[in-house]
């Protein structure tokens, strides 16, 4: 590979990394539950019966529990892309004639 292609992967793995830092910032999580909040919340001015509290309550907490899943498998998969873009960046991959024949390889 040549010396371009070497830095377009490791632009590839800091762009994953990014992505894992923003999932996991506590600040993405804290914008989501506000989100999750007022969209479960009842509206300004409805009426809502007594027991539907535990309803907005159950809806509220799998919008958590999806949001939860799905950051981590996320994360998962780009800390995936990470370790095999550091596989191709240490020669343990094999040899590859371009940056994009690596990242095929990364991501396939």
């Amino acid at each position: 590979m040549f010396p371009s292609d070497i830095e377009f992967l490791e632009h590839c793995r800091a762009t994953y990394q990014a992505k894992i830092e923003r999932f996991t910032c506590p600040d993405f999580e804290k914008a989501f539950r506000e989100y999750a909040e007022a969209i479960t919340a009842p509206q300004f001015g409805e009426r809502v019966m007594q027991s539907r509290g535990s309803e907005h309550a159950e809806r509220f907490t799998d919008m958590l529990l999806d949001f939860e899943n799905e950051r981590n498998r996320r994360v998962e998969e780009y800390q995936r892309l990470i370790a095999r873009i550091d596989d191709v960046l240490e020669g343990r991959a094999g040899e590859f004639l371009t940056g994009s024949a690596a990242l095929r390889w990364v991501r396939g």
